[in-house]
C-alpha cells in the first residue's frame, strides 16, 4: 500500500475593520447630535414658558393697580353722595353731613342700579341673589372709569348694604360694598377687587 503524502497549507488572514469603526463613529455622532438637539429645543421651551409666566405677572400687577385706582374712583363718589349736604354759613363753620336715608335712596334706588349704583335688594331683584359682578354684571351694571391702559376701561360696581348696626351697638352705619374689575394689556388678564366702606347713618 502507497502512503501519499498531502501538504496542507493553512492561510491566516486578519479582518479589515476600518470600515467597521467609521460605521460606528457615525452612528455615535449622530447620537450625540440628536442629545444637542434635544437639550436644545428643551431648553428653548423652558426659557419661552419663563417668559410667559414673567410678561403674564407683569400684566396681572398692573391689571390689579389699574382695579385699585378704579376703586378709589368709586370711594370719592360716595364721598360725594353720602356727605353731600353741609351746614354752617362761613368756612370755618361749614361742616359736611351725612345726607338723609330718602335723598341717599334717589341715588342708590331700590331693588335696581343706575351707572353703577346699586340700591338695597338689587342684587335679588336683578339676578337672583346672585352676586351683580358675575357674569354680565359689570357690562350691564356697572360705571366705566376712563382710566387707560388696559384692554378696556374698568368699571365698579357700588351696592348700599342699608343701614347696619355700628361695633359698638350705640350708633347706626351705612355700608357701601364696591366692587371693582380692570383688565390688563392682554384682555384675558383681568383682576377683581372689593372692598367695604362705611359711613355714620344720618
Amino acid at each position: 500500500m502507497c502512503k501519499q503524502k498531502i501538504n496542507v497549507t493553512v492561510k491566516y488572514g486578519f479582518i479589515n475593520t476600518q470600515h467597521q469603526q467609521s460605521g460606528f463613529s457615525l452612528v455615535m455622532v449622530m447620537m450625540i447630535m440628536v442629545v444637542i438637539a434635544l437639550l436644545v429645543i428643551a431648553g428653548a421651551q423652558v426659557s419661552n414658558t419663563e417668559m410667559r409666566i414673567s410678561t403674564n405677572n407683569a400684566d396681572q400687577k398692573f391689571a390689579k393697580g389699574l382695579a385699585e385706582k378704579t376703586l378709589l374712583e368709586a370711594e370719592k363718589e360716595i364721598t360725594g353722595v353720602v356727605f353731600a349736604s353741609t351746614s354752617g354759613t362761613s368756612s370755618s363753620t361749614i361742616k359736611k353731613e351725612t345726607v338723609d336715608e330718602a335723598t341717599l335712596k334717589t341715588t342708590f334706588p331700590d331693588n335696581d342700579c343706575y351707572n353703577g349704583l346699586c340700591g338695597v335688594g338689587a342684587t335679588t331683584a336683578i339676578s337672583n341673589g346672585f352676586p351683580l359682578w358675575e357674569n354680565n354684571g359689570f357690562t350691564a351694571h356697572g360705571k366705566e372709569v376712563d382710566i387707560a391702559g388696559g384692554a378696556e376701561k374698568p368699571r365698579y360696581i357700588v351696592e348700599y348694604l342699608g343701614v347696619k348696626e355700628g361695633i359698638d351697638g350705640a350708633s347706626n352705619i351705612r355700608v357701601f360694598r364696591v366692587t371693582a374689575r380692570a383688565t390688563g394689556q392682554n384682555p384675558n388678564t383681568i383682576s377683581t377687587l372689593q372692598t367695604v366702606l362705611v359711613a355714620p347713618s344720618s
